[in-house]
């Protein structure tokens, strides 16, 4: 958690005891789609799906959610994480991620099983931004296609 960058202001304002209620109350599907823009890299088509999905959310499954991904993560890193499952893993990490830094993913490496691609150019999201990359990468890593 040392190494996050913090989130956009809109992420920031909606997470706001009092301001957070009520832009969860007014907010359109034009604002929630722009939302993730401050962790895209690129432009980048959100899915009717994911709009219907957040629309769904309370502010206290918001807040909730960021409380739970706050208090999960320094409990065990990431990397510790995946190396006692023992399975085999695929880390994609944006290479202009505007959330966490780059060097994060060196992490990763020493991970045994752990396979690494930094995706330049890609940021917070590499299957919304660059599907073409991701997808393969992914079809790739699945079990009976050579991979996990």
């Amino acid at each position: 958690m040392d190494a996050f960058l913090g989130a956009g202001l809109p992420a920031r304002l909606l997470a706001t005891p009092g301001i957070g209620n009520l832009l969860g109350a007014v907010r359109t599907d034009r604002m929630i789609r722009a939302t993730p823009g401050s962790a895209f890299t690129r432009e980048a088509g959100i899915p009717g799906r994911l709009v219907a999905d957040v629309r769904g959310m309370t502010y206290q499954n918001l807040t909730g959610t960021k409380r739970a991904s706050t208090a999960y993560l320094p409990e065990r890193p990431l990397p510790a994480r995946l190396t006692a499952l023992g399975l085999p893993s695929l880390v994609l990490f944006g290479g202009t991620h505007k959330r966490w830094p780059p060097s994060c993913v060196d992490e990763y490496r020493p991970v045994p099983g752990c396979r690494v691609e930094v995706l330049p150019g890609i940021g917070h999201t590499p299957m919304y931004e660059d599907l073409a990359t991701t997808g393969p990468l992914l079809h790739d890593f699945a079990p009976g296609n050579g991979g996990g």
